[in-house]
């Protein structure tokens, strides 16, 4: 035991070493390729889901400027949203629609000494600018929040304009100029949402394989909770009588497993716990499932059929 963390504490210096040289080697190149540029990189992000059925629900993104100037370049920051409609019947695709902007005097100065604001998003105003209202955004919808940078030498950056070195950079150099939210939707009762068939589209136990059809069904105690019917698994003896029970507990869809028995395979019986999270717009299912005590975290996702 002694040797393999030795030879672990090795080989997790060598990787930081690696890791130290691959970071200097980006900053480097992005300096050296880049005459007097500029980004916008993204330090924090708040209502990273939005409720599609709350006007109220805000997205807040926190952007830090910085080019080889030490900030004198910064003229302004303009903001749009372009929205997809990935459902038929609930409105159309939006062009890019101006939102607002940044000034220079809107930045304050971060404890690195680069300048650094705020930019939100209310919904409500989203939904106006689109000229759509409250319900007709839905769960698959896309709406994306881009924004373009105004340098005081009339030069300019927006998304198409950030390579694979700023937009992919990742960690402290990502500046890819966009953000697209997740959605959820409020939810005080499972059904209709949550039951009816799903299709396996993966199982970690494979107990089932991809394709194979699962039956929900409400919990007549608890509208937060519904049923994984086990009918259809070939490797208990008590399929008819046992369900995997998932209680949801908070609005961004995460959830608490329980069965009403424990599974049985052959003669070794099996309490059901564990976690997960389910789409509260879409209906999708992914939870990881303890079998019993010694089988941890073994996920299952389903689709609504």
């Amino acid at each position: 035991m002694k040797k393999l963390f030795k030879i672990a504490l090795i080989l997790s210096s060598f990787a930081l070493v690696l890791s130290c040289q691959e970071d200097e080697t980006t900053l480097r190149y992005i300096t050296d390729n880049t005459v007097n540029g500029a980004w916008l990189r993204i330090t924090n992000v708040n209502g990273s889901v939005l409720d599609v059925n709350d006007s109220n629900s805000t997205l807040t993104i926190e952007l830090e400027y910085q080019d080889s100037e030490k900030a004198p370049l910064l003229d302004k920051v303009e903001f749009s949203i372009i929205f997809k409609d990935k459902n038929t019947g609930n409105g159309d695709s939006s062009a890019t629609v101006k939102l607002g902007s940044l000034s220079k005097t809107d930045f304050q100065t971060s404890k690195w000494g680069l300048p650094i604001a705020e930019y939100s998003l209310k919904l409500g105003d989203a939904l106006n600018l689109l000229g759509m209202k409250v319900g007709d955004m839905k769960g698959s919808d896309v709406l994306t929040l881009s924004w373009e940078l105004f340098l005081t030498d009339g030069r300019t950056y927006k998304t198409e304009d950030a390579n694979g070195n700023v937009s992919a950079v990742g960690a402290y150099y990502s500046s890819p100029y966009k953000y697209t939210p997740s959605f959820k939707c409020g939810l005080t009762n499972v059904d209709p949402l949550f039951i009816g068939d799903y299709v396996v589209t993966y199982d970690e136990w494979e107990d089932y394989g991809v394709g194979d059809v699962l039956s929900v069904v409400k919990d007549p105690t608890d509208p937060l909770t519904f049923m994984i019917s086990n009918k259809n698994n070939p490797y208990i003896t008590n399929p008819n009588t046992s369900f995997i029970k998932v209680t949801v507990v908070d609005s961004n869809g995460n959830v608490t497993l329980s069965s009403n028995e424990d599974m049985c395979y052959g003669s070794t019986c099996v309490t059901i716990s564990g976690t997960g999270r389910v789409n509260t717009c879409t209906g999708d299912i992914s939870i990881d499932i303890d079998f019993g005590p010694s089988y941890k975290g073994y996920t299952l996702t389903l689709k609504k059929s």
